[in-house]
């Protein structure tokens, strides 16, 4: 079966016409996405080069086992991690985005998540490095129940505690005393 001449050039400049628009609005999302992100995306490849430099460091001058090959296999290995982790946890995202709590929530979890698999390994080489000495031990337990369960309780403080028991008792007591009045 043979089209119409008009229909077939009709299908076909359709064709031409919507052919690039697929490529230029994946362009445009991913453009705008990098641009949301970018202040988080330059400190994330900031860890990973900071990492890249105090772990050759390790190998060349403490373990002295560096290796060229193996250098550049872990800096593409953790780059390629950290880009590919980042951008599936955003699709994640991007699912809940419309629920403001979950999506505000997750959001802190994703960016930890990603950012603290550079951070950690750049502060245990600076450990090695120190001796121990830098960065306390306190943060490697943190991160470390963090990474088990993504669970934000581990990064407060005995004080933070103590000012949010302080400030439900001001509230429960506050709300007792309005009801109270009101009767």
């Amino acid at each position: 079966m043979q089209l119409p001449k008009y229909l077939s050039q009709l299908i076909i400049s359709g064709l031409v016409s919507v052919t690039p628009a697929v490529p230029i609005s994946l362009l445009d999302l991913l453009f705008g996405w990098y641009i949301d992100n970018q202040v988080f995306l330059t400190m994330v490849f900031l860890a990973v080069v900071i990492d890249h430099v105090l772990g050759s460091f390790v190998h060349f001058q403490i373990k002295h086992d560096f290796s060229v090959k193996k250098n550049l296999n872990g800096l593409l290995i953790k780059g390629f991690s950290v880009c590919a982790g980042y951008v599936l946890l955003e699709m994640i995202h991007q699912i809940v985005d419309d629920v403001e709590f979950i999506a505000i929530y997750f959001k802190v979890i994703l960016q930890l998540t990603v950012m603290l698999y550079p951070v950690l390994s750049a502060m245990k080489n600076l450990s090695i490095i120190t001796g121990g000495k830098f960065p306390p031990n306190g943060w490697f337990v943190k991160f470390d129940s963090f990474n088990k369960d993504l669970d934000l309780e581990h990064f407060k403080t005995k004080k933070d505690e103590k000012i949010n028991d302080d400030s439900f008792a001001a509230v429960a007591n506050d709300e007792l005393s309005q009801q109270e009045e009101s009767r």
